[in-house]
């Protein structure tokens, strides 16, 4: 998993280095947060975690967790099983 994790921080790390990498506010994204983040949520799934489950250990309220993150949690943890299965 190790190798994993080390090739799929080089990827976000050429992408990071692209001007198009900047969030709505045009400051720039800081990836490696969002892969420890994404490596996370990925093994509490992995565990048995609900996607509820995973929001509220992350501190995000169930408003938002239906209004957005629940997407997005799901499409982190996919990416991010992309990344790991590929290697």
């Amino acid at each position: 998993m190790d190798k994993a994790f080390r090739h799929y921080k080089q990827i976000v790390k050429q992408f990071q280095s692209e001007p198009n990498s900047y969030s709505q506010n045009d400051e720039p994204v800081d990836l490696r947060d969002n892969i420890q983040r994404d490596r996370k949520w990925y093994w509490k799934r992995v565990e048995g975690e609900t996607y509820r489950q995973i929001a509220r250990e992350s501190g995000i309220n169930d408003d938002d967790f239906y209004t957005s993150y629940k997407y997005t949690i799901r499409e982190a943890i996919n990416a991010y099983k992309k990344r790991v299965e590929n290697k």
